[in-house]
Parts: structure tokens; sequence; C-alpha cells
């Protein structure tokens, strides 16, 4: 059938006659839901719709969705279980050194004990989960009220995040109101600082390996600067795994402070808010193709809120002492953890075909290997390593001390990590 021109106009305002009458997601949103405001949950409504429809969290039988209630760490780690459904890293975990049989607050009758000790492994410690003197087994608090900063912490250790360039995620922390640092021109310098109640007396490790009964407390950041301009936060790994989970996530565009500059880290996370970081964590995840490693599921519908990049790994800022054989392509650090922090380095790669791992150290450390944008965990006994590099240029290597090794007051975590080119 031919069209002429006169029939063009015609079709045009049919068609937009037509659409008056399809309800957009956010009109299906606001219908479904009767507390749910187009106008105060605008940001949301997408993510409500999305998540609601897949079953990843239901409404009320009172035709309800109470955006503005608070999530219990339970409640929200259903939610994890459910939207990335093959997410399940405890599970999955073959050493028994790194698998956690259990929590001593998580019995096997409670209704997410299933979805808890599937996901989180011990590399969630002091995130997820903590201990109490003289028991054993973790404590999970599945009832206790879920906070921003420990949402951020959790999705910055779930999700491959790329590197940002050196001294990237320090300006953003220190862009940030309500988020506290330090800045300190020197480690010796940062080193005084740190004896203020961030780590235990008693085993030197930080106190958020321990379960507090009191309110929440944010230590102030350590931030040193480096001789290249930059600063880096690795000095301390109190400072290094909460300005790493926030800044990414706030440049990612997951989850992000307001105009003011307010993160609000411990605010309870609402369950508005839960479902639309979930969604944009979805949407990160599909962008960079890493979504089928973690879900199952498909959709057509667009990213909520600010859309996300895949910025290139940059080298982190790391300090470890460093020699090079002659031959140029075999790299030893060393460090002693315990006392310097972890090692982060950057390698360049050109030219070579593959990258050979190995680490001594009389306790268990593991590696994080960071390639491609995509970041994977080296157990200490599967290494050494040989990775083939496919035409990469840097690979980021950062060391990452066992959570259980650490209650031991006598360990040496002195560690040589080996880096050999081929």
């Amino acid at each position: 059938m031919t069209i002429t021109k006169k029939l063009v106009p015609v079709i045009i305002a049919c068609c937009l006659l037509f659409s008056l009458f399809l309800p957009s997601v956010q009109a299906q949103a606001a219908a479904k839901f009767s507390d749910v405001d187009p106008q105060r949950y605008g940001w949301a409504m997408d993510a409500i719709s999305f998540m609601t429809d897949r079953g990843i969290l239901n409404g009320y039988p009172d035709n309800t969705f109470k955006p503005g209630n608070s999530l219990t760490k339970a409640e929200f780690t259903a939610m994890l279980y459910r939207l990335f459904d093959k997410y399940r890293p405890n599970m999955q975990e073959e050493d028994a050194d790194l698998r956690l049989a259990g929590y001593a607050d998580v019995p096997e009758t409670h209704w997410a004990h299933k979805e808890i000790t599937a996901i989180y492994d011990y590399y969630f410690g002091g995130i997820a989960f903590a201990f109490k003197e003289g028991v054993e087994e973790p404590f999970f608090q599945p009832e206790k009220k879920l906070t921003r900063l420990e949402l951020a912490q959790i999705m910055y250790m779930a999700i491959p995040f790329a590197d940002d360039a050196p001294g990237a995620s320090c300006q953003v922390i220190m862009g940030m109101t309500d988020i506290p640092y330090e800045l300190f021109s020197s480690y010796e310098e940062a080193d005084e600082y740190r004896f203020d109640g961030r780590y235990s007396e008693d085993t030197g490790i930080s106190v958020d390996y321990y379960v507090s009964e009191g309110a929440p407390v944010l230590y102030p950041l350590v931030l040193v600067k480096e001789s290249d301009g930059s600063c880096s936060s690795s000095f301390d790994d109190y400072s290094s795994i909460i300005e790493s989970a926030v800044a990414s996530m706030h440049t990612s565009g997951i989850m992000t402070a307001d105009d003011s500059g307010y993160f609000r880290p411990h605010a309870p996370v609402s369950r508005a808010e839960a479902v639309t970081i979930l969604n944009r964590t979805y949407n990160y995840l599909k962008a960079n193709r890493n979504l089928q490693q973690y879900s199952s599921l498909e959709t057509s519908s667009a990213a909520a809120g600010t859309p996300v990049t895949n910025p290139q790994p940059e080298p982190p800022a790391g300090k470890p002492s460093s020699t090079v054989n002659p031959a140029g392509n075999v790299k030893t650090f060393t460090r002693d953890l315990a006392v310097e922090g972890e090692l982060e380095t950057m390698i360049d790669t050109e030219g070579y075909r593959s990258i050979t791992v190995s680490i001594e150290a009389k306790e268990k450390v593991d590696v994080i290997v960071q390639l491609g944008g995509k970041k994977s965990f080296i157990r200490h006994e599967e290494l050494p390593q040989t990775i083939a590099l496919n035409g990469i240029k840097q690979v980021s290597l950062e060391t990452q001390k066992r959570v259980f090794d650490l209650l031991n007051r006598d360990a040496d975590y002195t560690a040589v990590l080996t880096v050999e080119l081929k």
C-alpha cells in the first residue's frame, strides 16, 4: 500500500493521540501503589516498576509500597539474591578457609538464612558481618537497619568497578560535606593519627570487625599526599575500603551525594533508595558487559537515574618497595601489610603475552587482579598463576590479608609479591 503525503499528517496525529492512552513506566508505578507520589518519588518510579514486576521486592496488600520505609540487612540481602541470581560467592566457594559455614545469629530457621549464607564470604568481613569476643562464629545482625555507608561497601565488594585515576577518589571524598578526612603530607605524620580508636588495641585490626552496640562511628579517613601531587588512602586499611567504596559508588552514579555534598553515610536505606540502587547497578553491569555473570534477568528498560560510564583503569596509588631484574620482565615488591597497609601496584604489560603472579608470605595473603576492567580474586593456595594478557596494556594488583588470620596476634604479614612478564 502506498502512503500519500496527504495521509502522513493524519497518521502522525493518530499516533500521538494513541500515545496519550499508553501509561508511562512512572504512571504505571503511581497507579499500582497509592503512596508512590510522582512529585516526590519520580526519581525511583522506573526502578519500583522494574523490581516489583519481577518480584525482587513486593508491595503490600493495601496497595501501598511504603517507599520511605527503611530496610534491614536481611531484607536487602534477599533483594540482592533475587536480582543477581547467579551471584553466590559463599555458596560457590570451594576453599573451606574462605567459606563461611554460618552465623551465630542466623539460624537455619531464619527466613533469609539461604540468601545470607549464599552471598557473604569472608571478603565481606568488617562490612556485612563482625565478631564478638569469645564467640567463634561471626554475627550478621540480620534485623539491623542497613545504612548508606554499609550498602556502599557491600556493593563495592560485590561489583567489579573500574579503578579511578590516581587521586581521583581523594578528590571525590574531599568534595563531600559529611565524610570526614585528614590530609597529611607524609606517611610518618599520618601514622600517628591512626591511633584514635579505629583499631583494636588487643588485635590491631579495624574495630569494624567487632560487633558494636552503640551508635555508628565514622573515623576521619587518612589521606596522604603523594610525590606526584595526588593523594592515597592505601596506607590505612580502614580508610582505603571506605574511600574506594564511597568514591566508586558516587562516580558511577549508583549512589551519590546531593548537590550540597551530603552523602548521608549513617542514614538508613529506604525501600525506594534500595530498588533504585539495585536497578542502577543492574544497568551498570549491563553497560559494562558483566551482567551475565550476575543475573539471568533481562530488561529493555532504560537505566534509572544518572547515566554511568566505564572509565579505563588507572594505576592505584601504592608505595611498595620494589626491585626489577636487569631484563626488565620480573618485578618484586616487598611490604609489611600489617604495618604499611595492603600492597597496590600497576604493571605496564605492553608487548608481553602473559603475566605470572606469585607471593611469598608466612600467613595467607590473597591477590586481587584487575585487567581489562574486570576484577578477580586469586587465593593464596592458587598462586603462582599465569594469566594471558590478550593485548591488555596494564594490570592492577592488590593484596588482601585473610580476615580470620588477622585474629592471630602473632601473625607475620610481610609479603613478597613477584610478577613475571613473558
